[in-house]
This record gives C-alpha cells, sequence and structure tokens, in this order.
C-alpha cells in the first residue's frame, strides 16, 4: 500500500496541480452510507491490456484492429466483469 501512495504522490504536481489518471484507471460513482454519492478511482484490471499486447505481439498490426474490435463489442455489452473492465 505504501508503494502504490508513493506512486500516487510522484504523479501529483508539487504545486498541488491535478494528478495524472494512470492508464489503467477509471472513474466510478460509490454510493455512500448516507446516500449519497461519491467518485472513486478504480484501477481497470491489467490483463485486458496483456491480451492486446499478446495480439499484437504474434500478430502485428493486422490483428490490432480486430482485438480493439472484440474489446469494443465485449464494452457495449457491459464488460467484462471478472477483468473489471468497461461498466460492470
Amino acid at each position: 500500500m505504501n508503494a502504490e501512495r508513493r506512486k500516487i504522490e510522484e504523479r501529483m504536481h508539487p504545486m498541488g496541480k491535478k494528478r495524472k489518471k494512470a492508464k489503467t484507471e477509471k472513474k466510478i460513482r460509490v454510493k455512500r452510507s448516507d446516500g449519497r454519492k461519491r467518485r472513486q478511482r478504480r484501477r481497470v484490471a491489467d490483463s485486458l491490456q496483456a491480451c492486446k499486447e499478446f495480439w499484437l505481439r504474434c500478430g502485428g498490426m493486422r490483428v490490432k484492429w480486430v482485438v480493439s474490435r472484440i474489446l469494443r463489442e465485449k464494452r457495449r455489452q457491459g464488460g467484462w466483469i471478472k477483468d473489471g473492465f468497461g461498466p460492470g
């Protein structure tokens, strides 16, 4: 956890500028116990990224658009819940 916090602090600008969003982050809405909603950063699983990279490695640019199309379809359907990707 400490390392994680350090990473976040490194990303913050010394003058308190906005923190840079990691590539694997999404904002989700979380309901508080008192009924209000707040927004929370959530890491999107890297397994998706890994899968993309695997395809790129073995097939190059040719399969890139195929993979991105598959991913887009999945996202539209409501995401892979186990991977934590997309809404869901």
